[in-house]
């Protein structure tokens, strides 16, 4: 895994599994485990393909926070 700046408001965790479906089942781990994190300041968590995004309010979370605690 590793974490990925997305834009000015965003944070990914991208997985390297070997198969696809192992990938998606990874991804679908983290995003659950994103969003039962209930970080204050992270206004929604977006699986695609291979990485978790977590999407944050600058104005009440700061950026290096949010890489801390994804």
């Amino acid at each position: 895994m590793a974490v990925i700046d997305v834009g000015d408001r965003g944070v990914a965790v991208t997985v390297a599994e070997p198969t696809p479906a192992a990938r998606m089942a990874a991804v679908r781990g983290l995003t659950r485990a994103l969003l039962d994190a209930r970080i204050a300041g992270v206004t929604d968590v977006v699986p695609s393909p291979g990485r978790a995004t977590a999407v944050y309010d600058p104005l009440r979370i700061g950026h290096a926070e949010v890489r801390r605690l994804v």
